[in-house]
């Protein structure tokens, strides 16, 4: 039976190096669309905010919505994936780094940052508010608004929020690893039932864990090692742990 099963493992090994190596190739996109979605909220959040601090009158909630709408446009989402991107290969030029250093999430946010992610952005506003709010253009509260959401997103709180935001992803690994902890001291005891329910939690997570590509490699590791496990119903052989830790 373990002859069998090594034979089964030694077949799935090069599919298996396939699929790792084609979800490593993705960490990095992965970084950048969800760094992008941390600067879409924190950019949507602080126009609402800036929104509620005007006075209130019909005519200004109709300037308010108007803003609101241009903001909401796949236009408006399209130029922060542009200025993202942009902002992030000027970044790494400027600094001289390898493209493969925003495989950590926290460096994305610096990278872009130094590439002109502020500047870009505010630009973007002009271009949305020329396109799609330009029968507003002469209110002087349009200009307030546009105004304090361009240096909104050229200050320091504009960063600071950015950063809560790659923080709470970062979060995602520490959850991450905690398990894989977890799994591995079942395994010590031998608890299949828990050695399965933590398997599962740990794919479950994963794809959310955007600032560590090991993590990849280590959800093949321990979904292999249970699939064995569970098939031997007994701990695995010297040979079948290499093989498992070598994927």
């Amino acid at each position: 039976m373990e002859n069998l099963i090594l034979l089964d493992n030694l077949k799935q090994k090069n599919s298996l190096n396939i699929d790792i190596d084609k979800k490593v190739d993705f960490v990095e996109d992965r970084n950048r669309s969800e760094f992008t979605n941390v600067v879409s909220k924190v950019i949507d959040s602080g126009t609402n905010y800036i929104i509620k601090a005007l006075p209130v009158n019909d005519s200004i909630k109709d300037i308010a919505l108007d803003v609101k709408e241009a903001f909401k446009t796949k236009d408006f989402s399209q130029i922060i994936r542009t200025a993202v991107n942009s902002t992030i290969r000027e970044g790494l030029e400027f600094l001289n780094l390898p493209k493969n250093v925003i495989s950590d999430i926290k460096n994305v946010a610096q990278i872009a940052f130094r590439g002109g992610l502020s500047t870009a952005l505010t630009s973007g506003i002009d271009i949305i508010a020329n396109k799609y709010l330009k029968n507003n253009l002469f209110s002087p509260i349009l200009g307030t608004v546009l105004n304090d959401v361009k240096r909104f997103i050229g200050s320091k709180d504009f960063r600071n929020k950015i950063d809560e935001g790659v923080n709470k992803l970062t979060n995602k690994t520490e959850q991450f690893n905690e398990l894989c902890e977890k799994w591995y001291n079942a395994y010590a005891s031998f608890d299949v039932i828990t050695m399965n329910s933590i398997c599962r939690n740990i794919k479950k997570i994963e794809p959310h864990v955007v600032n560590d590509k090991d993590c990849v490699i280590q959800t093949s590791i321990i979904e292999n090692m249970t699939k064995l496990i569970n098939a031997k119903q007994d701990k695995l052989s010297d040979i079948q742990m290499k093989i498992c830790s070598n994927i």
